[in-house]
């Protein structure tokens, strides 16, 4: 009489190099194009319904919001990617730093003559300057993934989106972590937490 083993075959046991190969598998599918498009769309659904960390949104909600004005003649553009932060420096800026950063400044152009320049309650050891329509344009299409809208044809408007258009790209030389070796993060986190 044939008797049915009670014992399932089990599979062979991960290895670290497993773990690794498959998040890296993982981690070169997540940053695509789509993928890190979805994460920004995700990220901007969050801020929008007010999920980010209170401290942010308390100094966002209680900061400084001025509104910087343009004539007809001069209009802000808007690119795909609105939301611009910035740290003056004495010869430049720090573009695309994090919300709750020293001396943090928030571009967000709302018409061709208005855009909203928010300073957000974090620690100040520089005067904050009112932005040109200049710097708010040229920061506009620099952040721009593909593309930039104004409110009229213009060669002038047209010349400063080609000289400055996706020189800032958020994940890669903004917005980004350097410090830390995404190479084996996902190894990491799956070694330290089971």
């Amino acid at each position: 009489m044939e008797h049915e083993s009670i014992f399932q075959k089990t599979a062979p046991a991960l290895t670290p190099q497993d773990v690794a190969d498959a998040a890296s598998r993982v981690m070169r599918q997540i940053q695509t194009e789509s993928a890190r498009q979805k994460g920004f769309a995700d990220l901007m659904v969050t801020a929008i319904s007010g999920s980010l960390t209170s401290r942010a949104d308390e100094a966002m909600i209680n900061g400084e919001w001025r509104v910087v004005r343009t004539t007809a003649s001069e209009p802000f553009i808007l690119s795909d990617t609105p939301v611009v932060t910035w740290e003056r420096l004495t010869h430049g800026f720090n573009f695309g730093i994090g919300f709750e950063r020293p001396n943090l400044e928030v571009i967000l152009p709302v018409s061709p003559s208005a855009c909203l320049h928010i300073l957000p309650t974090v620690k100040r050891t520089t005067t904050p300057i009112t932005p040109t329509v200049s710097e708010i344009n040229i920061v506009q299409a620099a952040f721009a993934r593909h593309a930039c809208f104004a409110d009229r044809r213009s060669d002038e408007i047209d010349k400063l989106v080609q000289e400055n258009i996706s020189k800032l790209r958020i994940g890669e030389n903004v917005f980004t972590l350097w410090h830390r070796n995404f190479d084996e993060m996902f190894y990491d986190i799956m070694m330290q937490h089971g």
